[in-house]
């Protein structure tokens, strides 16, 4: 290559790397360009009667001018803004008699998650945990960097409005190495509203948690969903084989109820594959998720999840929802409505949508959240 042919290619790279930083600091290097990034956050949700708890932030979960708390009435479309942080409100919900919220105030750049809880108008905010990961000290391991963390998220109420029980996640790790990260190690706790002390429900480092875990109407047992459980100080080798056995004998059914101490780990029901995602009325009754390729006679890919109703020993399919993936339901506690998603593949990307629906599956109609300018109440 010629001295002439060098010096051209290097003027170029050195003129598209200048461009390309000018660009960057013109379009997504300020704060003022991250409120054109609306993020708007419907996910886990909570459906007191009517009214639905949602998020809405500007700028993204990572850059967040600051982020919103909303009631939205679907039906007769009131909106209420009631509560506002810099950071991210997850997984809010009301308690059983509609006068508290609860939820989990994320800071992702400090792997911090903590439950706060609040009366419903936002008055009275408190934050009742105070975990967060400031040592940046990782381990590196054969499939990648592992962190130590104490991430604290999907709160919800005791009946007696007096404990809030929640997930919390020990650890942060690399899906794979070149990956993302992920928190795992899941297990239940719960706080006392009174003395704020915490105690531990379970012992079995989950890998992966669904939505929130859910108290029973005798405030002594509790519902959630979780997969691969292991138990503590066991070896690589036997934690993958306690897990496979568990897929041999249950299928993947990974809805449980326990009582914080005979913590059999056992299927609460088995009902074809894939029971998951739980949610709970006043009266015990379980709005659950599952796979129903089999039972609806079609290929195993693309998986087609609907949702089910379990009152007592019966079970009744609510949604059929073929060519679209059903996720995050949410059952009223009065036990009449029920919010969900569906995400489906189409030309413009993969979409979700939003549905209430009433539990006897009938008056399916599309959810639209009010989407909330950047300007500050």
């Amino acid at each position: 290559m010629t001295k002439k042919k060098k010096a051209v290619i290097c003027s170029a790279i050195i003129i598209l790397f200048f461009g390309a930083m000018a660009y960057i600091l013109q379009n997504g290097g300020t704060k003022e360009t991250s409120r054109k990034q609306e993020s708007y956050t419907a996910g886990a949700l909570s459906f007191y009667n009517d009214k639905i708890l949602y998020t809405n932030c500007w700028g993204g979960i990572h850059i967040t001018d600051y982020c919103r708390l909303v009631s939205y009435d679907p039906f007769t479309k009131d909106t209420k803004i009631i509560h506002t942080t810099n950071d991210f409100q997850g997984s809010p919900i009301y308690s059983w008699d509609g006068k508290k919220i609860a939820y989990a105030n994320v800071v992702p750049e400090r792997d911090a998650s903590n439950i706060c809880v609040m009366d419903a108008d936002g008055s009275n905010h408190r934050q009742l945990t105070h975990d967060y990961s400031d040592d940046t000290k990782t381990t590196d391991t054969p499939t990648g960097k592992v962190k130590r963390v104490k991430f604290n998220s999907a709160p919800s109420f005791s009946h007696d409005g007096k404990r809030i029980i929640f997930k919390r996640a020990s650890m942060k790790r690399q899906r794979i190495i070149g990956y993302g990260d992920m928190y795992t190690a899941w297990d239940i706790f719960e706080i006392d509203l009174e003395t704020k002390t915490v105690k531990q429900l379970t012992n079995y480092r989950f890998y992966e948690m669904s939505r929130r875990p859910f108290y029973l109407s005798d405030d002594k047992r509790f519902v959630f969903s979780g997969t691969d459980p292991v138990m503590p100080g066991l070896s690589a080798t036997k934690e993958m084989d306690f897990r496979e056995d568990y897929k041999r004998r249950y299928q993947d059914n990974t809805i449980f109820i326990m009582d914080g101490k005979n913590n059999e780990l056992k299927p609460a029901f088995t009902y074809g594959r894939w029971t998951s995602e739980p949610s709970v009325t006043r009266d015990d009754a379980i709005l659950f998720l599952a796979v129903t390729n089999e039972m609806d006679g079609l290929p195993p890919k693309p998986v087609n999840y609907d949702l089910f109703l379990k009152k007592g020993d019966a079970i009744t399919r609510v949604t059929r929802q073929q060519g679209g993936r059903v996720t995050d339901p949410s059952i009223s506690f009065d036990g009449k409505r029920i919010l969900f998603e569906v995400g489906r593949q189409e030309e413009r990307g993969y979409i979700s949508y939003k549905y209430v629906i009433n539990s006897d599956g009938t008056d399916l109609a599309e959810v639209a959240f009010p989407k909330i300018g950047p300007t500050k109440e």
